[in-house]
């Protein structure tokens, strides 16, 4: 549990420090004029949108490219404009003053954080009447530094929307208005044609940088070894990177002594990543009781493995079991043991894979979906709204 902030010469210095770590890159002409540039668009852009709207600005904490800022941000900004809102994201480039400008300018109902990790992700420097919720969906409480900035953040906001229980439990040290909100997906237009007991027989381990979760690794490594030994099926080791390649086949020749055909994939954006699992026949989701961080995880990789129809084996650990359901959703599993089996039964038996992809399908649509996730944020940031002006919610 992170120290209490109560020394405001604490949350300063330790605000200072952080600062100091990570700074914004320096600007060039170059960067200075792109900067601009960027403003330019979100003005044109949001000047065209309906006046007459709730208003919702969001700093995401990265490029829309990645992760959570794509999802939590990026795509929920869209998917709350048929809810009546108004939504501008602000490009996680562009300095303090432009961001300010936008603000005043946009003058909006609510302000959402989107995690820390940006070192301009502090509200206390823009002026605004908006209400603030800080966005956390992962445990970057962890990390010291992190520590300080998600701290502020929970005490200054009016409201803080989790992306797990444990995330939500950690913010309640600091805030009495903590919802726990999922991070949506993006439901396909259609399902893909290929039926996943139609697939070739490939059972995937999907992190962005898998060598860097190496508890996890340990766990697959065992399981796919023990599980190959009866059937034959092929190993997909997602994010290997050309620095850990070498790393990654020296993780993988104990699998192929054992009998395994493996292969690798490097980081790719989102779509292409979802399309990739359309060859694929079962998931892992691993998360390990000796990692700290895995505290803080969600369903990440898990939604791409839904909307590809990928029928999952889970842990069953964290937040997984207030979503999976075993045997219907995915495969909740807690021992060596059951992994095993459960990757065997899948291997095996088709009509089970499409029985749980189904099942993944049905709990996607109604629980995962940007759109639901879209629904439930703005029943929250209108009730937000709805509060009568007092104190933040800090507790």
């Amino acid at each position: 549990m992170a120290q209490a902030l109560t020394d405001p010469a604490r949350i300063a210095a330790s605000a200072a420090d952080f600062a100091a770590r990570r700074q914004p890159d320096p600007l060039t002409p170059k960067s200075w004029l792109g900067h601009r540039a960027r403003e330019v668009r979100l003005h044109l852009e949001r000047i065209r949108k309906p006046a007459a709207l709730k208003r919702a600005v969001f700093f995401p904490n990265t490029a829309e490219s990645c992760g959570s800022a794509n999802l939590r941000a990026y795509e929920l900004a869209r998917a709350l404009e048929p809810f009546g809102w108004r939504t501008t994201v602000v490009p996680a480039q562009l300095e303090r003053s432009q961001r300010q400008r936008i603000l005043d300018l946009e003058k909006p109902d609510i302000a959402v954080m989107q995690k820390g990790r940006n070192p301009l992700n502090w509200p206390d420097y823009y002026t605004t009447d908006a209400k603030w919720v800080f966005d956390l969906d992962d445990a970057d409480y962890k990390t010291p530094e992190q520590a300080v900035q998600c701290e502020v953040n929970c005490k200054l906001a009016h409201m803080v929307t989790a992306g797990s229980q444990n995330v939500a439990a950690w913010c309640r040290q600091f805030n009495n208005n903590v919802h726990v909100v999922w991070t949506g997906h993006p439901m396909p237009p259609t399902r893909p044609s290929v039926r996943s007991s139609q697939r070739k027989v490939i059972v995937a381990w999907a992190q962005s940088d898998s060598m860097k979760y190496r508890d996890e690794a340990a766990i697959v490594q065992r399981a796919m070894i023990d599980a190959a030994k009866p059937t034959a099926f092929t190993f997909r080791l997602y994010g290997v990177t050309p620095t850990t390649r070498d790393e990654a086949n020296a993780y993988l020749q104990p699998m192929r002594d054992a009998g395994l055909t493996c292969e690798t994939r490097e980081f790719m954006p989102n779509s292409e990543f979802v399309a990739s699992l359309n060859e694929v026949a079962v998931g892992l989701h691993v998360l390990a009781p000796t990692s700290h961080f895995a505290e803080g995880k969600s369903f990440g990789k898990v939604l791409a493995y839904l909307a590809a129809d990928v029928p999952i084996v889970a842990s069953d650990l964290h937040e997984n079991p207030y979503f999976f359901k075993h045997r219907v959703n995915g495969m909740l599993v807690k021992t060596h043991e059951q992994y095993v089996e459960a990757i065997r039964e899948l291997v095996r038996d088709g009509a089970l894979r499409d029985t749980i992809a189904d099942g993944g399908h049905k709990s996607f649509r109604d629980e995962l979906s940007i759109d639901a996730i879209a629904k439930r944020t703005d029943t929250l940031f209108r009730a937000l709204i709805a509060q009568k002006p007092a104190e933040r919610s800090g507790a």
